[in-house]
């Protein structure tokens, strides 16, 4: 892992996925006090991580069930759906995962470009959504 700081912030991202040349990967911690910087409520965070991550775009989130459930993400605008998988074709969009104890994975494919967040909890791990 890499550590960054920016703007206050300190995050993570993996080499491996940075040198594919088609995504840009990050992670934050708890003990980075992400949270404390961008002023505490989950909006404030949001608003931070889109500006310090995604160029001012907004980052997609899927309305998190701890389920199976996967969502092609085709435009900006998407509608949150329930889901813990968001699949991408467009390298111009930004998504992502919250996890606490859960286990954020990326699956990137380096031939067709695609990139797979997947929050994967205790229910969805059991019920194979990494399968």
């Amino acid at each position: 892992m890499i550590k960054h700081k920016s703007q206050g912030i300190v995050w993570f991202s993996y080499e491996p996925l940075d040198n594919l040349g088609f995504l840009n990967n990050w992670t934050t911690t708890r003990t980075t006090d992400f949270a404390k910087n961008a002023g505490g409520s989950k909006s404030e965070s949001l608003a931070l991580a889109n500006r310090v991550f995604a160029g001012g775009k907004k980052i997609y989130l899927p309305k998190q069930v701890h389920g199976t459930d996967i969502h092609e993400l085709l435009g900006e605008n998407d509608s949150t759906v329930p889901a813990d998988a968001v699949f991408v074709k467009n390298p111009g969009l930004s998504v992502g995962v919250l996890t606490a104890d859960c286990i954020p994975l990326i699956l990137a494919d380096p031939v067709q470009k695609t990139v797979c967040v997947v929050h994967a909890g205790r229910k969805g791990v059991f019920l194979n959504i990494v399968e």
